[in-house]
């Protein structure tokens, strides 16, 4: 089965994570990884507001940071490739 693994950006509008553009898109994410869970397909979230040590440990999400900054979150894996980064993936990347 495949993994999927969420970096994500501490929430809330001071992150720049919303508004109708970016509800729109989460809402797009929320219900692709819906599909893929109930496909058996394993989902890890990570908050940097809740998860740092995750962030720390996953040296592609450090150098993600170091160079991009908040930016360049969320960072998104599919069986430890990174699909994408700076926004979250379509529902197509995800192949659903």
């Amino acid at each position: 089965m495949s993994v999927v693994s969420v970096y994500e950006p501490a929430t809330g509008c001071l992150t720049g994570a919303c508004g109708p553009d970016a509800a729109a898109e989460i809402a797009a994410f929320e219900e692709a990884l819906n599909v893929l869970l109930a496909r058996g397909v394993t989902v890890h979230r990570f908050n940097l507001g809740y998860d740092p040590e995750e962030f720390a440990s996953n040296p592609v999400v450090k150098d993600t940071i170091r160079q991009k900054g908040m930016d360049g979150l969320p960072v998104v894996f599919v069986d430890g490739s990174m699909i994408s980064q700076g926004r979250y993936p379509t529902p197509e990347q995800l192949g659903v």
